[in-house]
Formats: C-alpha cells, structure tokens, sequence
C-alpha cells in the first residue's frame, strides 16, 4: 500500500493501537472510495457524540458546521456516527499539515458524506458499517490526499483526506 496516504507514517502511527486491540477486517483498510449516486443528505447531519479518547481536540457544534480543533500533532477520536449532510461542513483546525486525525464509528449506522469536510492535515475516518460519498461532497485536506474512485458497489469502512 505504498504511495497512498494508508502507507503514510501518521497512519501507521494512529492505527497501530488500534490493531492491536481491535479486530478489523480487510475492507476496513481499503483506499479506495465509493462514489455514489445515492439520495443526497440535506442539512441537519452532522458527526454525534463525538470523543476524544487519544491526543487533544475540542469539538464544537453549530448549526450546520461541527469544528474539531486539535492541539496535539496526533488524536483520535470515536463517535456514535459521522454523517456530513448537504451545505453541512465538518472542518479540522489542525497544527500542520503533518498533523492527523483519526476518526473511529463506534455506532451500527453506516457514513453519508453530502457536504463538505476540511483539514489542515490528515484526516482519516473508519467506519466498519461503510462511507458513502456523494457527487455534492466536497473533501479538503492539506495534507494533499484525496480519495480515490473505485467501481465497487459496496461502502468501503476507511477513507482518507
């Protein structure tokens, strides 16, 4: 997997934990994306309960806009579910561009990602229930990834920024 951001140092560094001491499947770990043409998700879906269990990030919700600020140059962070809806923003005020962050679904509901999500570094997310994103979905990241389109018809549980 050399070349794609799951090869990267941070990656390695964020998911080692958590290999160590959670069973993930191979499709957990996949680069690819699934690009889908699904209904799109209006407003009003944003990440839930979201928890800081390693490093440092403060998250605030609005509205339409959630901001995880982080501090640290590493966190991860679990939430019951991480959907982004359309016109919705998640956004990640990280320290540098070689700082990453770790998403983790922890709930039985699979991601929809309509609107848009930012980073000022890395930002991964893992969803064991699948991510779908949709044409209106807008990912930046500084960190220079973005993801890659795949022709299978099943979600994928990783995706990278």
């Amino acid at each position: 997997m050399s070349g794609s951001g799951f090869g990267s140092k941070a990656m390695r560094a964020l998911t080692r934990p958590l290999l160590n001491k959670t069973r993930v499947t191979a499709t957990a770990l996949l680069a690819g994306m699934v690009f889908a043409s699904a209904p799109a998700v209006h407003g009003q879906t944003l990440p839930q309960d979201g928890q800081t269990v390693a490093g440092s990030a403060a998250i605030s919700a609005g509205a339409t806009t959630t901001t995880v600020t982080q501090t640290s140059r590493r966190a991860i962070i679990d939430w019951t579910g991480f959907s982004v809806g359309q016109g919705d923003t998640v956004a990640f005020v990280q320290p540098d561009a070689q700082s990453a962050i770790l998403n983790r679904v922890t709930g039985n509901t699979s991601s929809a990602i309509a609107g848009q999500i930012t980073g000022d570094g890395q930002v991964y997310l893992i969803n064991p229930n699948g991510i779908v994103i949709t044409p209106t979905a807008r990912l930046m990241s500084a960190a220079g990834l973005s993801p890659r389109r795949s022709t299978s018809p099943t979600p994928i549980s990783c995706m990278a920024l």
